[in-house]
């Protein structure tokens, strides 16, 4: 009997060295990797060793970073713990929960009240000061809208009592656009949100800008002005965190208006100018997604020749890029500010260009945790 259990062991030993021996070898072999396409980030670099860096343990903390991120076959290795997580039930156990027909839904999210209330308070401020009444919009979560395509097993979604919440303690201060009631409306008829990512599609951008347009009586031009560009083989940010490698890709939607072009697009910190609302170079990039609006800058200027009057101040994140090739037909100005990488005065830049509206375009989940909205005043 103990002569079994020497040889068993000297099985298992042999299997692990040579398991050892096998991943050490293309460790060494194989090139390091500086982007992962699936996990859309860049990877740990190789770390100098220094004296200084060793002796504080500096280095080691961040080779051991580096090898977990250059680990031979690592996006089979991290794909099979997740589709492994999925079978023996912990589904969402990434925050991302695999829902009905190909969903990867983000799970509800958590926040600070009192990061929250610090961003009522600046919003509050800053109306006030400004001189001009905000419209003001939160965009509900995937997982609150296609509530029918969550797994059984998920922590609630309370999207539409946060909304009710933060707009009650703005009070009159804004107008609030309701986009729950459209977005419910619609989701059965259309597809409003990705499946791989938590941004909306176009469809749900239209149906927001048709809300929008009726809260300030403006009226929305038709779905049928556009020629709709079909794009495959997007996969989002909830692909990426889940590492559900088998998920099947998205399409993005690029509106183009059927008139002549007629825009001008100023990026002043990408030293970009264009007459596109749409980046086409970003169609062959690991990320689609910036291909709205050349994705995430402190400040953009967009101008529509075709239109007569109407400036308004766009306060955002990521979600407006795909409502504002829509909302640019009803504007002769847009300017687009992002709180994270804007570090100006937003009062001087409403004085100086004689800007009559402003919006408040937010997800839901980035709102209660922003950190940004605070610089307002």
């Amino acid at each position: 009997m103990r002569l079994k259990k020497i040889g068993k062991d000297a099985i298992i030993t042999i299997i692990f060295g040579v398991f050892l021996g096998v991943f050490g070898l293309m460790y060494l072999v194989m090139p390091a990797q500086r982007f992962s396409v699936n996990e859309k980030r860049v990877l740990e670099p190789e770390p100098k060793l220094t004296s200084r860096s060793l002796f504080s343990g500096r280095f080691g903390a961040d080779f051991e970073k580096y090898l977990s991120d250059q680990f031979a076959l690592r996006d089979f290795f991290v794909g099979l713990n997740s589709y492994y997580d999925l079978c023996i039930g912990r589904n969402g156990v990434k925050g991302i929960y695999a829902g009905r027909d190909g969903y990867l839904i983000e799970a509800p999210v958590e926040y600070d009240e009192k990061n929250l209330q610090k961003n009522v308070e600046a919003i509050a401020r800053f109306s006030g000061e400004v001189g001009i009444k905000p419209d003001f919009m939160l965009v509900p979560s995937t997982g609150f809208v296609y509530d029918d395509k969550l797994p059984a097993v998920h922590y609630p979604y309370n999207d539409d009592r946060i909304i009710a919440s933060v707009e009650s303690a703005l009070g009159p201060g804004v107008d609030p656009v309701d986009l729950i009631r459209p977005l419910k409306a619609q989701k059965d008829t259309e597809q409003l949100y990705f499946k791989t990512d938590h941004h909306w599609t176009g469809r749900g951008a239209y149906a927001a800008y048709r809300a929008y347009c009726a809260e300030k009586r403006l009226r929305p031009v038709l779905m049928d002005r556009f020629n709709i560009q079909e794009e495959g083989g997007f996969y989002g940010t909830t692909y990426s965190r889940s590492a559900l490698w088998l998920s099947s890709p998205d399409t993005i939607e690029l509106y183009w208006d059927k008139a002549d072009s007629h825009y001008e697009v100023e990026i002043p910190e990408a030293k970009k100018k264009s007459d596109s609302l749409f980046f086409l170079s970003h169609l062959d990039a690991p990320d689609k997604y910036p291909v709205y609006l050349d994705g995430n800058h402190g400040f953009v200027k967009i101008a529509n020749k075709n239109v007569k009057d109407g400036k308004l101040l766009l306060i955002k994140d990521s979600y407006a890029h795909v409502f504002v090739p829509f909302l640019a037909q009803n504007y002769s100005e847009i300017y687009m500010v992002d709180p994270r990488y804007y570090k100006q005065s937003l009062i001087e830049l409403v004085e100086e260009n004689g800007i009559d509206s402003i919006l408040f375009l937010y997800g839901v989940n980035n709102f209660v945790n922003d950190t940004s909205l605070v610089r307002l005043k």
